[in-house]
């Protein structure tokens, strides 16, 4: 039978101040493709449903790639964007991963998000695949482990570092900062030597990814552990 995962995406569209966002193209389509390619079966959730909305600076040179490009000429991967489970109605009973994708909208809508923390700490406690990329790491800060404490306490994870937002000059709105997050839940939080490089850790079923480029590695890691 053909393993299943579920993908988590940020439903805000818009910050405080006006400003277009919403998750990272990268970091959905390059790990999308993975999963794709590989023969899962592949949901897309967000915690209001429906119609999921993509950061506008994603799909612009020099940030889309050839991987979002295919998934925006993809009819059905964009129908599954359009059409997004709700996260409070999805069971984890029918899939063995949990990919949390990142994004501006992830630090907003994703952490401290019940529905989101409910899929994390049942997965975790299926012993099931958890699993996040840059800002989309911060939401498994929030969740506790089966033994009552933080999920990330001890655990080596990654997520999208503070030198990469201040590069972004993001420090400012956010109202939580991955790397932060992280280590004051108790994480050994690690990161690529240099900004925007490549990093994947895992512990465990625990497996996170730290910026956009680190998506696709992530997701070859969960579909090809060894």
């Amino acid at each position: 039978m053909a393993k299943k995962v579920l993908m988590v995406v940020t439903s805000l569209d818009k910050l405080a101040n006006g400003q277009p966002t919403g998750f990272w193209l990268e970091e959905l389509a390059a790990s999308y493709w993975v999963f794709a390619d590989a023969g899962y079966g592949i949901d897309i959730a967000s915690p209001r449903g429906g119609a999921a909305p993509i950061d506008p600076a994603s799909k612009e040179d020099p940030w889309i790639s050839a991987h979002g490009h295919r998934f925006l000429q993809d009819n059905t991967a964009m129908n599954k964007l359009a059409n997004t489970l709700s996260t409070a109605d999805c069971s984890t009973d029918l899939y063995d991963t949990l990919f949390v994708v990142g994004g501006i909208g992830a630090a907003f809508d994703l952490y401290g998000n019940p529905s989101v923390t409910r899929l994390i700490e049942t997965f975790d406690r299926q012993n099931k695949t958890v699993s996040a990329v840059c800002t989309g790491a911060v939401a498994l800060a929030g969740a506790q482990s089966k033994g009552g404490q933080s999920l990330v306490a001890g655990r080596t994870v990654t997520g999208i570092s503070n030198a990469e937002n201040d590069a972004l000059q993001l420090t400012p709105i956010l109202p939580v900062l991955t790397e932060n997050r992280l280590k004051s839940a108790g994480a050994d939080y690690k990161n690529a030597a240099e900004p925007w490089g490549v990093c994947v850790q895992v512990d465990g079923n625990i497996f996170t990814g730290q910026n956009p480029a680190s998506a696709g590695p992530l997701a070859k890691k969960i579909v090809s552990p060894n």
